[in-house]
């Protein structure tokens, strides 16, 4: 199985320079967080509006990419969207597409939502939904499609990518550094867990509490709360509502 990568801007320049060269522009281009104008943060209300989060990722070796995703809570939990457009290239059919962006959308939805949440430093605990969205009118990621399997990164697919390697893929556009190798590794502390989401080879493994670190950061600046914890639902107590789709 090639091993899946976060984005390298010369590799993407390398291959269908067309279109990769306009997901390039795109997926490295930092855009600013948007405004907050939700309520006011310091209370137990909810954050209904969707917020972008958006971070430049560097890593030791040149390697960048951005972590786009919305989040907001409601409802005692905390909701993260993650808008893709997949672009299909000659060779991928539109009900192969389909197919495969169910499989892909289970596999993302699975591995990272709900079996972590974010304790506060009340002691509360608000589990985190991880949902996917392949519609628009509006994408934070654009990801071309190709037939077949191949090298596979964040902005590049292959219809017959099995659901672990979208899932390792979504954890670049939440965040997450490779741990592997030859990955885009934590410039401050690189790791390798062949056990983790983030590794070479991702199936059978699962996601890590650090790989969530991204989410875990925004709601602690919108809550003013450096405590903030990921912790496993399996762990922690909570009084939050049956999870809803």
């Amino acid at each position: 199985m090639p091993k899946p990568h976060a984005v390298n801007p010369d590799s993407i320049r390398s291959a269908a320079p067309a279109v990769d060269g306009m997901l390039l522009a795109f997926g490295l281009a930092v855009c600013s967080a948007h405004a907050d104008t939700g309520p006011d943060i310091s209370s137990s209300r909810s954050m209904t509006a969707n917020e972008l989060v958006s971070t430049r990722i560097d890593d030791a070796d040149g390697f960048a990419w951005n972590s786009r995703f919305r989040a907001r809570t409601e409802g005692g939990r905390v909701k993260i969207e993650l808008a893709i457009e997949l672009i299909p290239t000659a060779g991928v059919s539109s009900a192969a597409l389909v197919r495969a962006r169910e499989r892909w959308r289970m596999g993302i939805e699975d591995a990272w939502g709900s079996r972590y949440g974010l304790r506060r430093g009340d002691g509360l605990v608000l589990p985190i939904e991880v949902r996917v969205r392949f519609h628009g009118p509006q994408y934070d990621h654009r990801v071309i499609v190709y037939p077949g399997r191949g090298p596979t990164h964040q902005l590049r697919w292959h219809l017959n990518d099995p659901p672990e390697i979208a899932a390792h893929e979504a954890g670049h556009m939440l965040g997450a550094y490779d741990e592997y190798p030859l990955g885009a590794r934590d410039p401050r502390r690189p790791m390798i867990d062949p056990k983790g989401i983030m590794s070479a080879n991702p199936v059978g493994t699962r996601v890590k509490p650090r790989h969530l670190e991204r989410v875990r950061a925004w709601y602690a600046g919108r809550i003013d709360d450096p405590t903030v914890a990921v912790v496993p639902l399996a762990e922690a107590s909570s009084s939050a509502p049956p999870r809803s789709r």
